[in-house]
């Protein structure tokens, strides 16, 4: 479960920077730690030198030899009036003939000016489209910059697509993982952003399950909270996990407001902690949070409330109930007993509709069993299969004591089929616990 702890401990790392005062160097860093103001423009292009060869070459006394094609310069034409027009529209295209020569630069003689086909041809110039492709690098930048409005006095820190606004006078850095934003060194004032892959583990979050899964972790610390308040917000579209607290530490009390929230199955935490107090601060730095170009998925339809003590799992066309002391964790329900060993967890697996199960009996599942789990180590100790009406669901329960390197383990497999899928959903602990069983199994309902 430390894994889960991953957003606190970051949190708290910058906590004893703040009572130290003294920040860590730079590390490997998720954050890049650049603004959007800071995005580059691309080199322009310059002219290439040589084109100026032909000027430097020029030699005057030359310029009776009629056949030098590529000497033709403009003390050449000075003599030959017939060749005028012909020779100024060579060098308005002096940055193009010396990448791609044209055809009609290769008059046999010049002679003979009624023969020339080189004014009609010269729209040559006119077809190029250099000066059109010369702006690609600003339209580049326009669709790799995101414009956002920052409230006054502020600025937007933008990381992948999600930003918020910090005091235009604090310096971005980055530290160890996180994005510091410090105001002052001495005063200890900065917001802190870190991001981890999805857990869920504030998705709804209780005063239980933070003492349980996060209190533990500043105790360790020698840290004392108190005035610990946890709310649930909405801001822009996005469903916020508000955690608020006063930490004091080595004599000092800091004010510290953390914001979880979750876009494309990655958690962002931003932490302002305050020391002393800045008003406006985290009322400003919330009100801005934004998700860029996120549309956050419709909540599911689905005839199942969840009472006191509860929460719904929902997957597919399948829903249930679970303790809300369990967590979601990367689809996974888990739950941790307070010493933090694994005290049970539930799956959910999906095939094709099939009927398998329908027939089967406890020793037939035990002769194709047995054998599978001995080559893997474990045991079949024991197997029951049961039916149960549930909703309108016909479920096929299995339960079943494996031994694995001398000890136990409970698992019950609740199979249902719900249109062209077969779910089934395992709950595994050290040892059967008949509520969350009962639990699970007797709330099971069909999502239209």
């Amino acid at each position: 479960m430390k894994k889960l702890l991953i957003v606190a401990v970051l949190m708290l790392a910058v906590v004893l920077a703040v009572t130290s005062c003294d920040l860590l160097s730079s590390g490997d860093s998720i954050l890049d730690g650049t603004t959007p103001e800071g995005t580059t423009k691309a080199p322009e292009t310059t002219k290439a030198p040589e084109t100026t060869e032909p000027e430097t070459t020029a030699e005057p006394e030359t310029t009776e030899e009629e056949t030098t094609e590529e000497e033709t310069t403009e003390e050449e034409t000075t003599e030959e009036e017939t060749t005028e027009e012909e020779t100024t529209e060579e060098e308005t295209t002096e940055e193009e003939t010396t990448a791609r020569p044209r055809p009609s630069t290769k008059p046999e003689t010049t002679a003979e000016p009624e023969t020339t086909v080189e004014p009609e041809t010269t729209v040559e110039p006119e077809t190029t489209v250099e000066p059109e492709t010369t702006v690609e690098p600003e339209t580049t930048e326009e669709e790799t910059t995101v414009e956002l409005e920052a409230p006054d006095g502020y600025k937007m820190y933008q990381y992948d697509n999600i930003a918020f606004a910090y005091p235009e006078n604090w310096i971005p850095e980055d530290q160890i993982g996180l994005l510091v934003i410090i105001h002052d060194t001495d005063s200890g004032n900065n917001i802190t952003l870190a991001a981890e892959p999805y857990t869920g583990l504030y998705d709804n979050l209780t005063m239980s399950t933070f003492n349980q899964y996060i209190k533990p972790t500043y105790d360790e610390l020698g840290m004392t909270l108190s005035n610990v308040n946890i709310e649930k917000e909405t801001i822009n579209g996005l469903s916020v996990t508000v955690i608020s607290h006063n930490t004091y530490y080595l004599g000092q009390t800091l004010y510290q407001t953390s914001f979880y929230f979750t876009v494309d199955n990655v958690t962002y935490a931003i932490a302002v902690t305050e020391s002393p107090a800045a008003p406006g601060l985290v009322d400003t730095v919330f009100n801005s949070i934004i998700a860029i170009g996120y549309t956050p998925e419709p909540e599911p339809d689905i005839d199942l409330v969840a009472p006191d003590g509860y929460l719904v799992y929902q997957t597919g066309s399948l829903a249930f109930l679970y303790p809300n002391t369990w967590l979601n964790v990367e689809g996974n329900l888990m739950y941790a007993t307070p010493d933090g060993n694994m005290g049970g967890i539930i799956m959910v697996e999906t095939a094709e509709a099939n009927d398998a199960f329908d027939n089967l009996t406890a020793q037939e599942y035990i002769d194709i069993m047995g054998p599978i789990l001995e080559a893997q180590g474990q045991h079949l100790a024991s197997a029951e299969i049961s039916k149960a009406s549930v909703n309108g669901l016909n479920v096929t329960v299995i339960e079943q004591v494996n031994v694995v390197y001398d000890t136990s383990v409970y698992q019950a497999m609740l199979i249902v089929t719900i249109g062209d899928t077969t779910y089934t959903v395992i709950y595994s602990a050290p040892s059967k616990d008949a509520d969350v069983l009962n639990t699970v199994l007797n709330s099971l309902t069909a999502i239209d």
